[in-house]
C-alpha cells in the first residue's frame, strides 16, 4: 500500500535534514522560503506555482558582483539574473507555441516534478546519497557546501540537482519553433543582455556561436588544466569540449573515443537533429561561464558543480541515444559514474509518463491523474493512478524495461524498481474521447471490465 502524501513527507524529510549556508551564516530564511514554494506547488500544480519554485531557487543561488549573502533580501533581485530571465522567456515562448505540441506549455511543471522527485529519492535512499557524496569529494573540488559543523552538506546536492533538473528541458519549446520565432527569441534574449550591459550574445540559429563561452578572463581555465593535464589539448571556452572532458573522466573514454564522440555530435548537428538536452547543456555552460568570469568568481564553481549539472542535462537523452550505441557501447549507467545524470534519467522517465497521461486531463479541468511513490534504501515503487481513460497509453512495463536498460537500478535499490498502474473510474467513460486520444484497446478492456465488476458488486 502506498502512504498518502508520501512524496510530501519525503520532501519534508529532505528539508528537515537540510542546513543552508546562508541561513546559519548570515541569518537568512532561504530554506523556509524554498520549502514553502514547493509546498504550494505540491498542493496545486499550476504553471504559476511551478515557476514560483524556479524564481525562489534562482534568486537564492543568484550570482552577483558582491557577496549577496551579507545583504538584506532585497539585494538578491537588484542585479541581473540571466538564468531566471532566460527561464521566464522560454516559459513564455512555450505557452506561445503550445498549439504545436501540448508538452511545450508544461515543461516548467514537469521539470519541477522532476526536481521534487529527486529530492525525495536523495532523502530516502542512503545508497544514492553515498554515491553522490563520494563523487563530489573524490574530485579536486573542495569548495562544496558544508554545514555548520564543517561537514559535507546536502546543500551541494540541492544546488547541482536544482540546476540540472530545472534546466534539463528548458529549450524544449525551440524544437517546434519556426525559424522566424527563433529569430524573435534571439532578439529578445539579446535585448535583455544589452539592457544589463552584458557583453554576451546568444544565437540559437548558429551552433558554433552557441558552442562558445565569451572569453573575459583568459586564465579562467588555468586551475582546471593544472589539475587535469589531459585538458591542455582542449578549448575550455567551448562547452562541448568541456563536456567531452567530463565524459572522458567519468567513463574512462580515451582520446580516440572522444574524437569519435565529437564526430557523432557533428553528424547530429549537420543533420539538423535537434536535441533539447544538448542545447540546454550548452546554454547553461555559456551563461554560467560568462557570469562567473564577469563577476570574478572562483572558476572552480564553473568547472565542477555547473559542469556536473550541464553534463547530466547532456546525458539525459544522449546517454542511451549515443553512448549506449556503436562505437561506444557503454552499459548501464552506474550512479558512481555520474550520480546527477543517473538521477535525472530516472526521475525524468518516471515523471514523463505521468506528464503524458495528465496533459489532456488538465486541459479539460477534470479529475487529475496521480502518481504515488514509495522509496526506501532497498526499493522504489511507482504507482500511476489513472482516473480518466482518455488520458493516454499505459505502458508501465516499457518504462521499467527502458530504465533497466539505461540504468544500474539495483546499485541503489537492491530490490529494484516496481512500476504499476491503477485505474480509478469516473462515473462515465467517454468513448468519443477514448478514440480521439487513441487510448490502447487493452486499457479500454480493463476499464470496461472494472466498471462491470463494480456494478455487480
Amino acid at each position: 500500500m502506498f502512504k498518502e502524501n508520501s512524496l510530501q513527507s519525503y520532501v519534508d524529510s529532505f528539508f528537515d535534514n537540510l542546513t543552508l549556508y546562508d541561513d546559519y551564516r548570515h541569518d537568512h530564511k532561504y530554506k523556509s522560503i524554498l520549502k514553502s514554494s514547493i509546498d504550494v506547488f505540491l498542493d496545486n500544480q499550476t504553471e504559476l506555482n511551478a515557476f514560483g519554485v524556479y524564481e525562489i531557487f534562482l534568486m537564492i543561488y543568484q550570482i552577483t558582483p558582491e557577496d549577496k549573502s551579507q545583504n538584506d533580501n532585497s539585494s538578491i533581485v537588484s542585479h541581473p539574473n540571466i538564468p531566471l530571465d532566460f527561464a521566464n522567456l522560454m516559459k513564455r515562448y512555450g505557452e506561445t507555441s503550445s498549439g504545436l505540441n501540448g508538452m511545450n506549455s508544461d515543461f516548467i511543471i514537469h521539470s519541477v516534478n522532476v526536481f521534487i522527485l529527486g529530492l525525495a529519492i536523495y532523502s530516502q535512499n542512503k545508497n544514492y546519497k553515498h554515491c553522490f557524496k563520494n563523487y563530489v569529494i573524490r574530485t579536486p573540488y573542495k569548495k562544496y557546501y558544508k554545514n555548520s559543523q564543517g561537514e559535507f552538506s546536502d546543500e551541494e546536492f540541492l544546488y547541482r540537482w536544482g540546476i540540472a533538473s530545472l534546466f534539463h528541458d528548458i529549450t524544449i519549446p525551440i524544437e517546434f519553433m519556426a525559424k522566424p520565432m527563433k529569430k524573435l527569441l534571439n532578439n529578445e534574449i539579446n535585448s535583455i543582455l544589452n539592457t544589463y550591459g552584458e557583453d554576451m550574445q546568444i544565437n540559437l540559429l548558429d551552433f558554433s556561436e552557441l558552442d562558445s563561452i565569451t572569453k573575459i578572463d583568459y586564465s579562467f581555465s588555468d586551475n582546471y588544466r593544472n589539475e587535469y593535464p589531459t585538458a591542455n589539448f582542449l578549448n575550455l571556452f567551448k562547452p562541448t569540449q568541456v563536456i567531452f572532458h567530463r565524459l572522458a573522466l567519468d567513463f574512462n573514454l580515451d582520446a580516440r573515443k572522444i574524437h569519435l564522440l565529437e564526430n557523432k555530435l557533428n553528424d547530429i548537428i549537420e543533420n539538423v537533429t535537434f536535441d533539447h538536452g544538448l542545447i540546454s547543456s550548452l546554454l547553461i555552460l555559456k551563461i554560467y561561464g560568462y557570469i562567473l568570469q564577469n563577476y570574478d568568481k572562483n572558476p572552480d564553481f564553473f568547472f565542477y558543480p555547473i559542469v556536473d549539472s550541464a553534463t547530466a542535462i547532456f546525458l539525459h537523452n544522449l546517454y542511451r541515444n549515443l553512448l549506449q550505441r556503436n562505437p561506444f557501447n557503454l552499459g548501464q549507467l552506474h550512479p558512481d559514474k555520474n550520480p546527477i545524470a543517473f538521477l535525472l534519467i530516472l526521475c525524468d522517465e518516471i515523471q514523463a509518463h505521468h506528464r503524458q497521461t495528465s496533459l489532456f486531463i488538465n486541459k479539460k479541468n477534470s479529475l487529475e491523474n496521480d502518481l504515488k511513490i514509495e522509496i526506501d534504501d532497498d526499493s522504489l515503487y511507482v504507482n500511476y493512478i489513472v482516473r480518466n481513460p482518455s488520458a493516454g497509453h499505459i505502458h508501465y512495463d516499457d518504462i521499467k524495461n527502458l530504465l533497466d536498460m539505461i540504468l544500474s537500478i539495483d546499485s541503489i535499490f537492491v530490490r529494484g524498481l516496481v512500476i504499476s498502474a491503477d485505474f480509478e473510474l469516473q462515473n462515465n467513460i467517454d468513448f468519443g474521447e477514448i478514440i480521439k486520444n487513441e487510448i490502447s484497446f487493452r486499457n479500454v478492456e480493463i476499464l470496461a471490465s472494472m466498471k462491470s465488476e463494480a456494478k455487480r458488486a
